[in-house]
């Protein structure tokens, strides 16, 4: 079965603190030791596929960069970024995330699809309405913890069995 992480990067890999940046000024600014605890996740999750849904997709190359300036070891597992369309940045993160699943998993969305879907992200922004079970909240200061990622762990070998 697929395994796909739709990933923000702020709050999530980059804290809010003095480091803390947007799209609008890319610099390697990630924390090194929250990257090598999303590199442990995708290290443990087999067929892991991941979609970059934060505003750093905006550019692909730079992010890549600085992904792996920042030590990420599974840029070949990235598969896509959610739509960075006029009309795709007016929409709820959680309508961006649907759309990409529509567009990619399924021609017509259906609600079980053939995959694990994983939101990593430190704002609900529609997120929770859409995929609750599927929502993973990081606090923006803290960044992944190993307890979001022990609860993705728990939660794939559940649907395992």
């Amino acid at each position: 079965m697929r395994n796909i992480i739709f990933l923000d990067i702020d709050g999530v890999l980059n804290i809010e603190s003095d480091s803390y940046t947007t799209a609008k000024v890319i610099q390697p600014l990630c924390e090194r030791h929250l990257v090598e605890r999303f590199n442990y996740l995708c290290k443990k999750i087999e067929n892991v596929e991941i979609v970059i849904s934060s505003s750093w997709r905006t550019d692909m190359l730079a992010l890549e960069e600085t992904l792996k300036e920042c030590g990420f070891k599974y840029w070949d597992k990235v598969i896509g970024r959610t739509s960075i369309s006029a009309h795709s940045k007016s929409l709820k993160r959680g309508l961006q995330i649907h759309n990409w699943l529509k567009q990619n998993i399924r021609e017509s969305f259906m609600p079980r699809i053939d995959a694990n879907i994983f939101i990593i992200d430190d704002e609900p922004n529609g997120v929770k309405e859409f995929w609750d079970r599927d929502f993973f909240f990081v606090d923006k200061e803290v960044g992944i913890t190993d307890e979001i990622i022990k609860r993705i762990l728990v939660r794939i070998t559940i649907k395992q069995f």
